[in-house]
């Protein structure tokens, strides 16, 4: 499950939707502007679930489409948004599930786009962990 693997790296559900996944233990979303977490105000955003690793985030909205893989000029531009506040730190989007969709469906699709927005810092802590291993084995080059 990808909310295990993200535990495992070290990362925390800090904001939006809910902590066990099941629409109880609601979380508040934050809002964000400039990389950091604000209060909020004009021109911030707020992202559906935010994670934190010490001063990394990861921000994911999921968005209204107008078709699959399009989404309304709305979202788009909310997203648009998200991405400016966010900074240097991930936002990722992922459609809404369509009322004619699978649900075992969608959740595969919002698992993808979980994996890809996190993909660049569990690799990173792959390749970190590669790195200390070789450096404490004294055979290696």
């Amino acid at each position: 499950m990808i909310g295990e693997n993200i535990r495992l790296h070290g990362f925390k559900h800090v904001a939006g939707a809910s902590l066990d996944g099941k629409g109880e233990n609601e979380l508040a979303e934050a809002a964000m502007k400039d990389g950091i977490i604000n209060k909020g105000g004009g021109g911030h955003s707020f992202p559906d679930i935010l994670y934190k690793r010490g001063e990394e985030l990861v921000g994911i909205n999921s968005a209204t489409e107008s078709a699959p893989g399009r989404y309304i000029g709305r979202e788009v531009r909310s997203f648009a948004k998200l991405v400016e506040n966010m900074g240097r730190w991930v936002a990722a989007i992922t459609g809404k599930k369509r009322p004619d969709e699978d649900i075992d469906e969608y959740r595969q699709r919002a698992r993808q786009v979980c994996e890809d927005a996190f993909g660049k810092h569990l690799a990173k802590d792959d390749a970190e962990s590669e790195q200390q291993v070789d450096n404490s084995n004294p055979a290696s080059p």
